[in-house]
């Protein structure tokens, strides 16, 4: 093991690092609960007792952060279960930790090989949160139609499959919940929430054929009793004609009867069935036609509003709110991107490919991630590679507005200023841009920021001049 101090190498018969003196007891003691934890989380993966493996690689985590055998292992779970996003981030997490002979690698290239099978994922999130939020708003028909088309993108997303077995269950429909319920059964067989549902299922069905069986009990006992009928003394019949006549009479009041009665009840229970199916198929086609409505509705004031903040930004000229995202496909884009110049060296590309790279990270914003992982990864890359990209963009700045391509220069002044704050270069140069662009009131500010962060800079007379003229200009 590495000695967490000073990074020695240690034998592992051994209790003090060499080096420093670290007494490693405590470490050696966490490493062995982790990989304790690990192997007992690989054996309920092993049994598909996915649950208890997620809680069990949790433990060996904790215990130690570094160990990529169960953080694989931790995203594989996820995956397994349907969370994609919560898998992709465990493996991105992993590699940061150990870029070289790490399985996350083959892991990610797989799906990312597969662009349809990715967007399919993709799609199944998208499609699973507008189904809650038609649960929440109680409108449990599109919520079922949007889950369905969710399993079938993702048939292992076992929160889909228990949030459309919840639904059946409310509208008293058990035997498709339970099918939804022991199909997630069979993805994680200990999943709490999937056991509590099928025993309330199990509960309210054992209910259901007692209070039938009672009914049918009574129903039986009724008809028995009426058709019990007192027993005539025997009595040897004398053959008679009337018998014949009788036998007639019955075979054409019987034909009477199917034609009359039987005919007429046979034509109008077909009747009613046919009715009861268009009322049936009517009720679906009303319920398409509010669905259809009601997201016309929606297109509209979405569009009013996309109206409204039109005008807005071109009456008032604010600047743009920063798209939330929506999905971790920008987020994947530029992990890829990263890692591709991570590769290479961030200071051997070439510098527009920094530069492109740099404003993309400068686009995402970290707060509209709600993965914690996800977003902790997306700070260190724009970290380290802020860190490299504020010299480059100065230079290309100052390239641009030597080449009188003043708006140019603006952007790539401003990134290096948001980079690599309050360089008194970069703030001078940035001035004269906005003084080019005819903004004194940017440019004055600028300057000041400059006399009041770095007082004594070798640019501070040149600042004053130009600070000067533009309070002569006014």
């Amino acid at each position: 093991m590495n000695c967490p101090n000073c990074g020695n190498i240690v034998s592992l018969k051994r209790s003090r690092c060499e080096m420093c003196g670290m007494d490693l007891t405590v470490f050696r003691m966490a490493y062995l609960r982790s990989n304790l934890y690990y192997n007992r989380g690989l054996e309920k993966a092993n049994i598909r007792e996915l649950s208890g493996a997620v809680i069990m690689l949790k433990k060996s985590l904790e215990m130690n952060k570094y160990n990529t055998n169960s953080r694989n292992l931790l995203g594989l779970v996820y995956f397994e279960m349907g969370e994609t996003v919560a898998a992709l981030s465990e493996w991105v997490i992993s590699k940061n930790f150990q870029p070289q002979e790490n399985d996350a690698d083959h892991y990610i290239e797989l799906l990312q090989s597969d662009q349809a099978e990715l967007e399919a994922l993709n799609q199944a999130v998208k499609k699973y949160n507008i189904a809650l939020q038609e649960a929440k708003s109680k409108d449990d028909d599109l919520a079922i139609l949007q889950l369905k088309k969710v399993i079938s993108l993702n048939p292992n997303f076992i929160r889909a499959l228990q949030l459309l077995a919840l639904l059946y269950m409310k509208a008293k429909d058990y035997e498709k919940a339970k099918k939804c319920l022991l199909r997630a059964n069979k993805i994680d067989i200990a999943n709490t929430n999937t056991l509590r549902y099928l025993k309330v299922i199990q509960e309210r069905s054992t209910i259901q054929k007692e209070t039938t069986n009672t009914l049918k009990k009574d129903e039986v006992s009724s008809e028995a009793a009426q058709g019990i009928e007192p027993v005539s003394n025997y009595k040897e019949d004398k053959p008679n004609i009337m018998a014949w006549v009788n036998l007639f009479l019955g075979m054409a009041v019987g034909i009477a009867f199917t034609f009359l009665l039987i005919v007429p009840t046979a034509k109008a229970n077909i009747r009613e069935e046919y009715e009861k199916e268009k009322m049936d198929y009517n009720s679906d086609l009303m319920v398409q036609m509010a669905a259809v409505t009601s997201r016309d509705k929606e297109i509209a004031s979405l569009q009013q509003k996309l109206e409204d903040k039109d005008k807005e930004i071109e009456g008032l000229k604010a600047p743009q709110k920063e798209k939330e995202i929506e999905d971790y496909s920008s987020l994947f884009e530029i992990m890829t991107l990263y890692q591709e110049a991570a590769s290479k060296g961030l200071d051997s590309i070439p510098e527009q490919q920094l530069i492109d790279l740099t404003i993309k990270l400068h686009e995402m914003n970290e707060d509209t991630i709600k993965n914690e992982s996800a977003a902790k990864i997306l700070s260190q890359m724009k970290q380290e590679v802020y860190q490299k990209s504020a010299m480059p963009a100065y230079r290309l700045g100052r390239s641009a507005m030597d080449a009188n391509d003043y708006e140019k220069a603006r952007s790539l002044l401003e990134l290096s200023n948001e980079c690599s704050p309050d360089k008194d270069y970069t703030l001078y140069y940035l001035g004269k841009t906005y003084q080019a662009l005819d903004l004194p009131e940017e440019a004055a500010q600028v300057y000041n920021t400059l006399l009041e962060k770095i007082p004594n800079s070798k640019l501070a007379g040149y600042t004053r001049s130009r600070l000067s003229e533009i309070e002569s200009e006014r």
